[in-house]
């Protein structure tokens, strides 16, 4: 089997990102004072940007019950890594 390194590391980081944006709803710290048109365009392009990632992206329910699949134990591994780092 051959593995591209690339899109392990791209899928890794997909998933990385689709955690950091399943938080931002449930964050209800309101840092700055921002007008109420500018909020609900970015809660607007935050909810696009969660439906592109779930149709990109299996559900995470995939990458745990198929652990040990060498694939997703990389992508897994690779999500650690970022995870982390960052």
């Amino acid at each position: 089997m051959i593995l591209n390194i690339s899109q392990i590391k791209t899928e890794a980081l997909l998933l990385f990102c689709r955690d950091l944006i399943q938080t931002y709803p449930t964050n209800e710290k309101n840092i700055y004072k921002i007008d109420k048109d500018f909020e609900f365009y970015i809660n607007d392009t935050v909810k696009q940007l969660q439906s592109a990632m779930n149709q990109i992206l299996q559900p995470t329910r995939y990458y745990i019950d198929n652990y040990n699949s060498i694939r997703i134990k990389y992508i897994v591994k690779s999500y650690k890594y970022i995870n982390q780092t960052l």
